[in-house]
């Protein structure tokens, strides 16, 4: 892990003659270190949402064109894939009904 100026630009200062010094050098250390670890543990995070959403699209996607094949059938499979796993999405509940109703007619 590479450590950037500013984060070591606290550490820089530090007087050896001091009591205590190396649990101040030790404690600055350790706090740099879970910064980054911090860091890693969100963009983990992001990359775990931004997958979920890429699905979900995918999904909708699926979706949209069975619609368009009149193949409500398999829409409602997903549709009902969609609500399950992505409950606070509108679209899917929405596709349901639209499934449920063969387009409204």
């Amino acid at each position: 892990m590479a450590l950037s100026t500013s984060q070591l630009s606290s550490l820089q200062s530090q007087d050896m003659s001091k009591i205590g010094f190396m649990q101040d050098l030790t404690d600055g250390i350790e706090k740099i270190v879970k910064s980054g670890a911090v860091h890693k543990e969100v963009e983990k995070e992001a990359d775990v949402q931004n997958y979920s959403s890429v699905l979900l699209e995918r999904l909708l996607q699926n979706a949209d064109t069975y619609i368009n094949l009149n193949n409500y059938d398999a829409a409602d499979h997903v549709y009902k894939t969609i609500t399950k796993d992505y409950p606070e999405d509108y679209r899917g509940w929405w596709g349901l009904i639209v499934c449920k109703t063969k387009g409204f007619n």
